[in-house]
């Protein structure tokens, strides 16, 4: 029976990251099964670049998720836990760069 995972990452004005974040997780040798990103009312261009990111990645189950006002970091992370439906949760920041086997190597671990 196939494990499946989800990526989930609460954002906030991350512009400057968030785009090398999302690569890495597509950049994985363990495909993920859906991606979600929960956005805390951004106000730079943060959303837009995840947007376009959708866009470019049709291939790629990406969710996001806009709050309608800032819940706080603390809010935003919980909301995320509970968007995932899949047997695993990976919660990475949006300035966190993943290696491309990171997964394999924590699901053997585990």
């Amino acid at each position: 029976m196939k494990q499946t995972v989800t990526v989930s990452i609460p954002v906030y004005n991350g512009e400057k990251f968030v785009l090398q974040a999302l690569k890495s997780v597509i950049d994985q040798t363990i495909k993920v099964d859906e991606l979600i990103i929960c956005d805390n009312c951004s106000s730079d261009k943060t959303i837009q670049l995840i947007k376009d990111f959708q866009s470019a990645h049709k291939d790629h189950k990406i969710k996001l998720i806009l709050n309608e006002v800032n819940i706080g970091f603390q809010n935003n992370f919980i909301k995320c836990y509970y968007s995932a439906k899949t047997d695993f949760l990976v919660i990475l920041h949006v300035d966190d760069i993943l290696k491309q086997n990171d997964f394999v190597e924590q699901f053997n671990f585990f």
